[in-house]
């Protein structure tokens, strides 16, 4: 039986359905033993993921790339991608664009990172979003 202090008291009573959970960085250290990288590249990369974790870099051809850009807080910010845009599905309305070609185009104005663009049609262009 408990007694009625037992049940009263405020102290948390120990659950064994408590759970350990590793932490990323801890989950991280575990190789697996067929990893193609080895462990201090894997650390490396990592490391740049961390950095910018929600930057990615989408590949746009040579030509029209079907996207509009609005003026955002001083951002490009994507406002549409066309139905036949070369980039629907990898770039999204909301997207801000951070770097054409690892130039930086924060603070720049649409109609200055549209001519950069348009100056770079004719080749495969890196944009960082």
């Amino acid at each position: 039986w408990k007694s009625m202090g037992d049940l009263l008291s405020r102290r948390k009573a120990p659950s064994n359905d408590e759970y350990s959970f590793a932490s990323h960085k801890e989950r991280s250290n575990y190789a697996s033993p067929q990893s193609p990288i080895p462990e201090d590249e894997a650390e490396q990369v990592e490391a740049e993921e961390d950095s910018q974790p929600y930057h990615r870099v989408v590949s746009a051809p040579p030509g029209k790339i079907g996207i509009t850009f609005v003026q955002y807080r001083g951002h490009a910010m994507v406002s549409d991608v066309y139905n036949d845009s070369p980039l629907s599905g990898w770039v999204f309305p909301s997207d801000i664009l951070i770097a054409v070609d690892e130039v930086p185009v924060s603070g720049m104005r649409v109609p200055e990172i549209v001519e950069l663009l348009t100056q770079r049609k004719e080749r495969q262009r890196a944009l960082r979003v």
